[in-house]
């Protein structure tokens, strides 16, 4: 039997495709340990556990509490507008981070192989590292092109001595690490374009998956009754954030033909720093009526609402292999999402959905014409795809492959 540790800062609860795909590890250990890995996880969580306190929600210092959540909200709203506020948000992650590691080693695991998820972490390991014989895995969930997400976030970091500390980073772990392992084919080829001279053996290629519903799930599917009504209704889950392009689709419905509008209603789970902005242009732009903010649902209830809707949509600037996408795709919904990173691997154009630039206009052209088009096929065309290449147990069986190739 092997150890293997993932080192993963985020917290276990986090709705991120990272730690999605830990969940599902631990929640199939036995699978593992069949193939002959004890896997132990790190993360976040065991940090806050040494110091968590209950808080009484009729305490007088729940309010104080409420208060702080909104600084907090409101600055990190500054922070893609800053760079000062940028450089020292990262940094900040960077010392939280780097509180893990500490902790980790302070463990003294007599350990096979570290798996991480996040380029800070495999650079902290690494550089403290004493044990050579410990073999190093790093997921990179994107398009290949390094820290081009955090950049998006915060902008002003762009053409700056911290991107270039960065890439620094990032040349350090790829030099080092015994296995990157690439979650989309565009990842993977990207990477290898910009580092023409590194071993393709060194690099891995697991396509994200997830699993099937459960039982409990299936019986609660079969007794849902949709409301049925003469409207389309989209769906779009994730962060609510510049990258992932709510406001492109937000945008585009106050630009479509009037009357299509009325058949059309806009319904967005998740919350982040874009919401109050997204919020006004809603109210200030009469679209009250065709757009809904859920706010963040626990990951376990999202199917719920999958089912009650008719179309995904997701207009992302950048991402990996979304498990948004795939999470539609289970429910048999048609997606309409953009040609960038790997979205193009989920969604074949006119088959499972249509694939668009991250363009409001090109967005309004496909919207006024919701109605020409054979969505419930394309649904059913989604599910087949979902069952055929991206379940959890074809992804589970090529992890445990590539570390049987270590």
């Amino acid at each position: 039997m092997k150890l293997v540790d993932v080192i993963n800062y985020a917290t276990l609860n986090s709705p991120i495709g990272p730690t999605g795909t830990i969940r599902r590890i631990t929640k199939n250990r036995n699978y593992f340990i069949e193939r002959g890995y004890d896997i132990t996880v790190f993360s976040s969580d065991l940090l806050s556990n040494q110091k968590k306190r209950i808080l009484n929600i009729n305490s007088p210092f729940s309010n104080k509490k409420s208060l702080k959540k909104k600084s907090i909200k409101f600055l990190t709203s500054l922070v893609p507008q800053s760079f000062l506020l940028s450089a020292l948000y990262e940094y900040r992650n960077y010392l939280k981070i780097k509180k893990l590691t500490r902790y980790y080693f302070k463990e003294k695991r007599q350990t096979d192989i570290v798996v991480f998820h996040g380029y800070i972490e495999c650079f902290q390991f690494l550089k403290k590292n004493k044990d050579k014989d410990i073999k190093t895995v790093i997921f990179l969930h994107s398009d290949g092109m390094p820290f081009e997400m955090n950049l998006i976030y915060r902008p002003r970091l762009k053409n700056t001595w911290y991107e270039r500390w960065l890439m620094s980073i990032h040349k350090y772990v790829i030099e080092n690490v015994n296995q990157c392992v690439f979650i989309s084919k565009i990842g993977q080829g990207n990477f290898l374009a910009e580092n023409p001279a590194y071993k393709i053996n060194k690099t891995s290629l697991i396509l994200n998956g997830i699993e099937d519903y459960t039982d409990a799930e299936s019986i609660f599917l079969k007794s849902f009754i949709k409301n049925v009504n003469n409207k389309y209704k989209l769906v779009c889950s994730g962060t609510l954030i510049n990258r992932k392009g709510q406001s492109i689709i937000i945008e585009a419905l106050n630009k479509i033909n009037k009357n299509v509008l009325k058949i059309i209603h806009l319904t967005l789970i998740g919350d982040g720093a874009e919401r109050n902005r997204l919020e006004y242009y809603v109210t200030h732009n009469g679209l009250t009526e065709n757009v809904i903010f859920l706010g963040k649902i626990d990951n376990s209830e999202v199917f719920k609402y999958l089912a009650e809707n008719d179309i995904f949509i997701l207009m992302s600037l950048n991402e990996g292999l979304p498990i948004s996408i795939i999470e539609a795709m289970r429910s048999s919904l048609p997606i309409i999402t953009t040609k960038r990173s790997g979205m193009p691997e989920l969604v074949k154009e006119g088959f499972n959905g249509f694939l668009l630039d991250p363009d409001v206009d090109q967005l309004v052209v496909l919207l006024n014409k919701i109605t020409e088009y054979d969505w419930k096929t394309m649904g059913r065309n989604s599910r087949s795809r979902f069952e055929t290449e991206f379940t959890f147990n074809r992804m589970q069986e090529e992890y445990c492959n590539m570390l049987d190739s270590l």
